[in-house]
Formats: C-alpha cells, structure tokens, sequence
C-alpha cells in the first residue's frame, strides 16, 4: 500500500468565483455501443484520458446499478433541464434540494480556491460521478491543467458534452472500475456526492490509487460517514425515503458508510465545524476530506 502524507493545506481560502462563458456548438456525441476506446484526435499529451477516450459500454454486471441511478435522479428530481444544468450549482427557486445545492455551491468554491493554488494550477484532474459536468465545468474554468469527468451514464455524459465545452475539459462515459481506464495519469481525484453506489470505501481507494500518480491527492466530499452504532437505523430511514419516492427498485445499489471504513487511511478534513459547532456536535464529520499519496 503506498504511503501517505497528512501536511495540512490550508491555503485554500481564496476568493475564485467561476465565470460563465459561451460556448460553443457541441460536437456530436458518441455511441455508447461502439468500440471499447476510440482515439481523440485533437487530444493532448497533458490529458491522458482524451488520448483514449474510453467510451466503453456499460459492463452486464453494472447494468442494476445504471438503472438505479437512472430511476434516482428521475423520481428525486435529479434531472436537469440544459437550462438548470447550466446554472449549477445555482438552483432556480421550485428546486426541492436547494438547501443541499448551498452546501455544495459553498463545497465547489472552497475547491476551486484550493486548485487554484500555484502549486496546483496544473495538476491533472479527475472526477469521479461528474453527472451532468457542472463541477468539472467549473473547475476547467478556472485551472490550467486538464479536467476530466466520469460517470457510468451515458446521457448526463451526453448533456455534459454538449453543454460544457473547453480546451482543457474531457467528460467520459465509463466505468470507474474499468480496466481500460489510463493507469498512475492523474494528479487529483474527486469524488462529490457519489459514494453512495460505492458499496466498498477501501475498493474506491484502491482503485483511485492506480490512477493517481505519485503525490497525487483523493477528495471525498458532501458524503456522510456514520458511527457504526447509527447504520443500521439511518438505512431504516433511507429505505423508507426510497419508498415514499417509489424507488425502492434502486434501494439495493445504494450504499451507506460507516467511519470505520476511512480507520486506515490518514484522512484530513479540509473544512472543520466552527468552535462552538465542535463543542456542540463533536462528532460531527467534514463534508470535504482529502487523502494525498506520498
């Protein structure tokens, strides 16, 4: 296992706000039934992942859980209009997630203060579960290095492309777990909101291990961490939430995680609860944790 680095970072606190800008006409999208890799022809030696641009059909044994991230973001109004995906993670005023869109708003920012560092300007990034590429958009933007985004869904892919567009700005439809996927090429990965249909925290860090060069950092965030003690009545509630939206079918893919599974690994919270929020809630987790390889 390799080695691990806990130097605090604390530079991050820096005023970035991401900039709107036009874009220009989409390029046409891919199959997700062609070949297993196909050859970008305008790619970069800086971006490994537009050399080979994987676009690899979902795997059979993947095909429960595209479907349940597909019926989850239907009946938990997780689809967006291009129109709403575009000011991400600015919601409009009937979105019934605006209280989660701040925290992530607030998240985002942070993060792009932090990879904005000179250090960091251009580092290789890849995100992991980008949806519909609102963060990977906004971290393009604002960073000199290549940003890539993943996700195993073909049309948040295809939405993605389609509405973000930059020199230095790849979205790929893929497994996380594929093995075409380029080896030890990336400086950053991130993962934002999708933990949840990861049902191994340790597989997760294994597998962005391989993909990240030496040095190279591991982001989780907006994901909470239970005590062991609360698991079990946490997946009660959450079940009964899946059944109130009728999406229970997608139940057996989500995936709760409890603080023990993150015991092994030197993990730093990068924002920490206020005082008086840490006298209060002591145990209260930080929803952006960061693991460098050394």
């Amino acid at each position: 296992m390799p080695r691990f680095n806990t130097l605090a970072v604390n530079e991050y606190h820096l005023p970035v706000a991401p900039e709107r800008a036009e874009l220009p006409p989409a390029p046409a999208s891919s199959s997700r039934t062609r070949a297993k890799a196909r050859i970008n022809k305008n790619a970069s030696p800086a971006n490994p992942v537009a050399q080979a641009e994987v676009v690899t059909p979902a795997h059979p044994l993947n095909e429960a859980l595209l479907k349940a991230i597909r019926l989850w973001r239907k009946k938990d109004n997780r689809l967006w209009s291009d129109v709403e995906a575009e000011e991400l993670p600015k919601t409009f005023f009937y979105n019934l997630h605006q209280a989660e869109w701040k925290e992530k708003s607030s998240l985002a920012q942070s993060l792009l203060s932090y990879f904005h560092h000179p250090d960091r300007l251009q580092s290789s990034i890849l995100e992991v579960g980008c949806g519909c590429g609102w963060l990977s958009a906004a971290l393009a933007k604002n960073h000199d290095g290549p940003v890539n985004g993943l996700d195993i869904d073909g049309v948040s892919i295809n939405q993605a492309k389609k509405l973000f567009q930059a020199k230095n700005l790849r979205f790929v439809e893929a497994n996380f777990f594929d093995p075409a996927m380029p080896q030890a090429s990336f400086d950053q990965l991130i993962v934002m909101d999708a933990l949840m249909w990861f049902p191994s925290i340790p597989q997760v860090i294994d597998q962005a291990i391989k993909y990240l060069r030496p040095g190279g950092e591991i982001h989780f965030l907006h994901h909470a961490f239970l005590p062991e003690k609360q698991l079990a009545s946490a997946r009660e509630k959450l079940q009964g939430y899946f059944q109130e939206k009728q999406m229970e079918a997608a139940f057996d893919q989500v995936h709760l995680h409890s603080q023990q599974e993150l015991a092994a690994y030197p993990f730093e919270r990068m924002i920490r609860p206020s005082w008086w929020g840490g006298l209060m809630r002591p145990q209260q987790e930080s929803p952006w944790l960061r693991l460098k390889l050394q």
